[in-house]
Order: structure tokens, then C-alpha cells, then sequence
């Protein structure tokens, strides 16, 4: 009686360390995939950032281009400006002077 009881408690320990390996190993095997899931976000986010960073980039460089673009248009218009003032006023500059030379040529 007593050795059959004592099967019974041996079977019952087994049992129970059977059932707490399968216990750890759902454990474990919860952990390994919430940290791959998390390791698995973090490489999105980082993908997602490079992305971000590489559309901004292109981005800035598109604007840099269009202001380079506009400042050289307004660099052309303002060195044409300058050349039509400086015709105008060489003109002018050259029939002032003429008439100076030609008030000294009198005296």
C-alpha cells in the first residue's frame, strides 16, 4: 500500500514537471517572440526614418535648385537692368562731357 501510494506521488511529480517544462517553454517561447516583434518594429521605424530622411533630403535639394534657379534668372534680369542703365546713362555721360568740352573749347 504504502509503495503504491508512493507511485502515485512519483506520477504526480512527473506530471507536474512535465507540466511546468511545458509551462516554461510557453513562456520562453512568448518572450523570444515579443522581442522579436519588437526587434521587428524597431528595423520598421528605422527603415521608415531612412525613407523620411532621404525624401526630406531630395526634398531640400529640389528647393535648392529652384531658388538656385530663380536667383540666377533674377541675376540675369538685374544684369540686364544694370547694362540698360549704364547705355543710358553712358550715353548721357558721353553728351554731358562732350558739352563740357565743348564750353572749355569756347573760353
Amino acid at each position: 500500500r504504502i509503495c503504491k501510494q508512493q507511485e502515485e506521488h512519483a506520477a504526480g511529480a512527473r506530471l507536474l514537471d512535465r507540466m511546468l517544462r511545458e509551462e516554461k517553454s510557453q513562456v520562453i517561447q512568448m518572450i523570444t517572440e515579443r522581442r522579436e516583434r519588437r526587434e521587428e518594429e524597431a528595423r520598421t521605424k528605422e527603415i521608415e526614418a531612412q525613407e523620411h530622411r532621404s525624401i526630406s533630403a531630395a526634398h531640400d535639394l529640389f528647393l535648392r535648385h529652384k531658388v538656385n534657379k530663380c536667383n540666377a534668372q533674377t541675376e540675369q534680369k538685374m544684369q540686364a537692368w544694370a547694362q540698360k542703365l549704364d547705355s543710358k546713362f553712358g550715353k548721357h555721360n558721353q553728351a554731358k562731357e562732350a558739352v563740357r568740352l565743348e564750353l572749355e573749347a569756347k573760353r
